[in-house]
């Protein structure tokens, strides 16, 4: 009976024991590379770019816009590049962004807010892209600014 009880403590501890041996997915990697949309209101435009990396399963993304603006005969440029960091990725289609962002503003350092539920999909001639609508909430007031729907297109 000793044996019958010994036996069956240890089928009873082998069974409890959890197989951990499958490594967790990457998705991160379905996203990297370099990714571009532009938008033209009028006079004005933009060129938006994602450097997309990834390590340890996570995303990071530096975003680019540049600006132009004609008035008058007179073109303007600005320039503004986003770091986003240690963005989780638990999916191979979507992935979203909640962080203070550090920023570059035309040379000048700041920092500011982006959030943004991004979705990768595929057009039917095979375009790889990113589909997001991105916003910069304000702190300090409330009030949110964001984008159009934007495409990010793989380069």
């Amino acid at each position: 009976m000793k044996k019958l009880t010994v036996l069956l403590l240890i089928v009873f501890v082998a069974g409890c024991k959890t197989k951990n041996d499958e490594p967790e997915p990457k998705y991160a990697l379905e996203y990297v590379g370099e990714y571009w949309t532009n938008t033209v209101n009028g006079n004005n435009s933009t060129v938006q770019t994602w450097v997309v990396t990834s390590e340890n399963n996570k995303l990071y993304i530096e975003y680019t816009i540049d600006y132009t603006f004609r008035n008058q005969g007179k073109v303007i440029t600005s320039k503004e590049v986003y770091t986003l960091t240690d963005i989780p990725v638990d999916n191979p289609k979507t992935f979203k962004i909640d962080q203070v962002a550090e920023l570059v503003e035309d040379g000048v350092k700041k920092s500011r807010r982006i959030q943004a539920e991004a979705t990768k999909d595929v057009k039917p001639d095979g375009t790889e892209y990113i589909g997001t609508t991105i916003n910069f909430p304000d702190p300090n007031t409330g009030a949110s600014t964001s984008t159009d729907y934007l495409e990010f297109k793989r380069r």
